[in-house]
């Protein structure tokens, strides 16, 4: 019988960005428990975490979490720098040099690489209100949300030498669909999914190496969080989030993993939660 568990290895590195808080947060907690569930008879498991955020003390507190779960979850590296920065490439290429490629016995088997930091910009933008007064501003959010992106998965690519990787980009119903007020999010969104539709052909195309790629955009949905309130408050569109209902991240997450233990998406398709 194919195999189709989340894991492909007793050895996994996992990395995630933004997660300190919210969806990327719940996400450590949730493979956490899901490797060491799967490996639970196994003593030689291996289960590595690179957690990338602002904040150092809520990574400590994930940190200290994620060790909670299981006692041979303690190996959790952060790194803690501003994906607005081009400082922050610099930082996660030295950390990755170190970590990616460790001084075990055996190398890791499996890299789960997960983009999940990003913001939603201005709220209430539309394309005629664009101007070149903004450009700066908008560097800065295409720095966050869409180069950061591009930048670390080329690190990553260069690092790992393995049997199988997973990239997973958290991506909204934005990238397929317009949302008036939402400019600079459809079109980061939209773009974050178009670059890996573009790794995805180069992948399999060059054939490169005898890594296995599975590459997904995943949009888990509206999420009640802090941007899904902020949407409520102040966007060209409050009346409509005022009248959805939010997901809770941690049911999005089960269905993240459902999806991956499945494994019948095409390589960089965009699934939903609710497809």
């Amino acid at each position: 019988m194919e195999n189709h568990s989340i894991f492909k290895s007793n050895r996994c590195c996992v990395i995630i960005t933004g997660a300190s808080k919210g969806f990327g947060r719940i996400l450590a907690k949730k493979f956490a428990h899901s490797f060491f569930n799967q490996f639970s008879n196994d003593k030689e498991s291996i289960l590595k975490f690179i957690l990338i955020a602002r904040n150092e003390n809520e990574l400590d507190s994930l940190a200290n979490e994620l060790r909670s779960i299981d006692s041979r979850c303690n190996m959790v590296t952060k790194i803690v720098t501003d994906l607005a920065e081009t400082k922050a490439i610099d930082d996660i290429n030295k950390e990755f040099e170190q970590n990616l490629n460790s001084n075990l016995s055996k190398p890791y088997g499996h890299y789960i690489l997960i983009h999940n930091a990003g913001s939603i910009g201005k709220t209430t933008e539309l394309c005629d209100t664009v101007t070149v007064n903004d450009a700066a501003k908008r560097h800065v959010y295409y720095r966050l949300n869409l180069y950061s992106v591009m930048e670390i998965t080329s690190v990553f690519l260069r690092q790992i030498k393995t049997h199988h990787c997973h990239i997973i980009n958290v991506s909204s119903l934005a990238a397929i669909k317009p949302m008036p007020g939402l400019l600079d999010y459809c079109v980061g969104k939209a773009a974050r999914e178009a670059y890996f539709k573009q790794l995805a052909n180069e992948l399999i195309t060059t054939k490169q190496s005898k890594t296995k790629y599975r590459i997904l955009n995943y949009a888990p949905g509206p999420l009640d969080t802090e941007m899904f309130r902020q949407l409520q408050q102040e966007s060209t569109l409050q009346k409509q989030f005022q009248e959805t209902i939010p997901l809770k991240p941690e049911d999005s997450a089960n269905k993240l993993l459902q999806i991956l233990y499945k494994d019948e998406f095409a390589d960089a398709a965009h699934v939903d939660y609710y497809d």
